[in-house]
C-alpha cells in the first residue's frame, strides 16, 4: 500500500508528538502542540485542561485508547463542586510535571494490542509498529514513577471504576466524590463518548482488521516489549476488591 504524502506528513506529526511529550526536557517543543490542541478544541472545552496548571487537582490520562474519556466523563460527572482536571494530555512529560508537583494522577492501562488498534481505527495514517513504539515510549517514560500514581486497568475503568476513585482518595488523600457504576449511569456516560452508530460500526470493522494484523510475525518482538510494560503495570494497577472477597 503506498503511502500519499499527507499520510507521511501526519505520520511525522505523530512520532514528533509522541517523542516530545514523553521527554520532559523537550517539553518547549511539546508545548507548541498544546498550543495546537488548544486552538483545535477552543469553545468546545475548557482550555486549561490541556495540560498541568498550578491549580490543578488532578491529572487524568494515558495512552490513547485506553478509557481515557470514559474515566474522564465518569469523573466529571459525579462531582458536587468544580474541579480542575488535566486529561486527554496523552502526555508523560506531562505527568512527570504534575507528580513532581504532588498532583494526584490516575494513569489508564489497556492492553497494548487493544490499546493500538483502538488508536489506528481513529487515526488510520499511524502504522502498527509505530503505534506499539509509542506504547512502549509511553509507559517506559513513566516506569520510574510507578508508585507516585494510581494505575487504573482497563477492567476497571470501564467496570467497577468507582474503586479506582477510592484509590485516588486513599492514595492523595483527597476527597473527590465517587461515581456509581450502575447501569443507567455507565449507559449515560457511553453515550457521551461513543461515536454515532454508522461510524462505531465502521470502527468496529477496522479493528477487526487491525486485530488480524496485529498478530502477524513481523510485530512480534514490538508487541512482546509492549506486554512486558503492560504486566508490570497491570501488577501495580487497582484490583477488584469484590474477586478478593469472593476468592
Amino acid at each position: 500500500m503506498f503511502t500519499t504524502l499527507k499520510e507521511r506528513a501526519l505520520q511525522t506529526k505523530f512520532e514528533l508528538r509522541s517523542r516530545c511529550a514523553a521527554t520532559p526536557w523537550l517539553a518547549p517543543l511539546h508545548q507548541a502542540t498544546v498550543w495546537w490542541t488548544q486552538w483545535k478544541m477552543r469553545g468546545h472545552i475548557d482550555l486549561r485542561e490541556c495540560q498541568v496548571q498550578p491549580d490543578t487537582e488532578l491529572v487524568i490520562d494515558g495512552f490513547q485508547g485506553s478509557g481515557n474519556s470514559f474515566a474522564t466523563v465518569a469523573f466529571k460527572s459525579c462531582q458536587q463542586r468544580p474541579v480542575r482536571l488535566a486529561h486527554h494530555l496523552h502526555a508523560p512529560a506531562q505527568i512527570i510535571k504534575a507528580v513532581r508537583q504532588d498532583v494526584p494522577v490516575l494513569v489508564t492501562l489497556r492492553d497494548p494490542s487493544d490499546a493500538v488498534v483502538s488508536l489506528i481505527s481513529r487515526w488510520p495514517y499511524v502504522g502498527l509498529e509505530q503505534g506499539l513504539r509509542a506504547y512502549i515510549r509511553f509507559y517506559e517514560a513513566l516506569t520510574p514513577y510507578l508508585n507516585r500514581m494510581v494505575v487504573s486497568p482497563f477492567a476497571m475503568t470501564t467496570g467497577p471504576i468507582d474503586q479506582v476513585f477510592d484509590a485516588v482518595n486513599a492514595t492523595f488523600g483527597s476527597d473527590f466524590a465517587v461515581f456509581d457504576p450502575t447501569e443507567a449511569n455507565v449507559a449515560r456516560i457511553r453515550s457521551k463518548t461513543t461515536l454515532d452508530t454508522e461510524a462505531e460500526t465502521q470502527r468496529c470493522r477496522d479493528k477487526a482488521a487491525l486485530r488480524a494484523q496485529i498478530t502477524h510475525p513481523r510485530y512480534r518482538a514490538l508487541r512482546g516489549r509492549a506486554e512486558e510494560i503492560h504486566a508490570l503495570w497491570q501488577q501495580r494497577g487497582v484490583s477488584d476488591r469484590r474477586r478478593a472477597l469472593s476468592s
